[in-house]
């Protein structure tokens, strides 16, 4: 695509020296010209333009305020300020208001004129690069913030010379803490937000995070609400440990939903099997009744009576012994 360059300068003289000195810099480019302020602006406005070069003396709008309008519309192109005079304190002012550099007229030649555009064009699209970048990494950050909201997943790092724990805010949003600050001494948050039964295993964990065999564990945490949470701790692999490195960090993610969606279907699968053994008991009862008890019975008067109430008596004990065999499995899973 070709370079288009716009001039702005009331002076014909200047603009024709301007246009050949740009011409013999080597410089191939299109050149549109504006001889007052207002009309200048007017063209930098419709954009495809990627230099512009103001001078600093126009009639209808002067060249600083041809700049000031110019960048307060969001206009980013880069400006090189034409001056008549090097006056110190008026080139400070218009880099101050978005110039990108100035040429003094006295001074202007191809070798200069050259310069100073490639200066310009560098400085722009290294500045277009970094913002593309800074835009990246935002877009990227509220992706992963998002993929954490969905995730239920925060951060922790833990500092093993302060023994301080540092919880990410998705990481206290999932908790439920409702805390201006978001450092905590470790002892503090194992003696008051830590069940009691898993005190013990996270203990172990912190003792053990500079191993490198010893990365996860599951807790149940008490929230803001005095709800308890399953929660699970993961430190991230950052390879070898140094013992100059006092802070290891993890991601902390809430499983609660899986947890009891787990468990309920693990109650499911243990009830069906209490359910399949008391069927299989009570048919091999049955089995065993037709063929010892009921001829034993038939000789009786009442043998029929009998054999009735001994099998009704069977199908009453099958439905506590059913709840009693889950109530057993359960436990040994629970313990397991």
């Amino acid at each position: 695509m070709e370079t288009k360059i716009l001039i702005i300068d009331d002076s014909a003289d200047d603009y024709t020296f301007f246009e050949r000195s740009l011409h013999n810099s080597g410089i191939q480019a299109q050149i549109i010209s504006a001889q007052d302020g207002l009309a200048g602006f007017e063209e930098a406005a419709k954009g495809g333009v990627d230099c512009i070069f103001l001078d600093y003396h126009l009639p209808k709008m002067n060249g600083l305020e041809v700049l000031r309008k110019i960048r307060s519309e969001g206009i980013d192109t880069p400006v090189i300020m034409l001056t008549g005079q090097k006056d110190e304190h008026t080139i400070v002012q218009l880099l101050k208001d978005g110039a990108n550099d100035y040429i003094s007229k006295s001074d202007l030649s191809p070798e200069v004129l050259r310069f100073s555009f490639e200066t310009s064009r560098q400085m722009y699209q290294m500045r277009k690069e970094k913002e593309a970048a800074v835009s990246a990494l935002k877009e990227s950050q509220l992706r992963l913030s998002e993929a954490q909201e969905i995730a239920a997943l925060g951060n922790w790092e833990y500092d093993a010379e302060t023994k301080e724990l540092y919880i990410s805010e998705q990481a206290q949003t999932i908790l439920d803490y409702k805390f201006e600050r978001s450092r905590f001494p470790m002892h503090a948050f194992i003696r008051h937000q830590v069940h009691p039964e898993h005190i013990g295993t996270l203990i172990h964990f912190i003792r053990n995070l500079k191993k490198d065999d010893y990365y996860e564990i599951t807790l149940r945490i008490k929230t803001f609400e005095n709800v308890y949470k399953y929660v699970h701790l993961k430190k991230r692999r950052e390879g070898t440990f140094h013992s100059t490195n006092t802070k290891i960090t993890g991601t902390i993610q809430d499983i609660t939903i899986l947890k009891k969606a787990l468990d309920e279907t693990k109650k499911a699968k243990i009830s069906r099997k209490a359910t399949t053994l008391v069927l299989t008991i009570g048919i091999c009862i049955f089995l065993v009744s037709e063929a010892i008890i009921d001829p034993f019975v038939d000789a009786l008067q009442i043998g029929f009576i009998i054999a009735i109430s001994f099998k009704g008596g069977i199908a009453l004990f099958l439905k506590p012994l059913e709840s009693m065999l889950e109530r057993i499995m359960l436990k040994k899973v629970a313990t397991a």
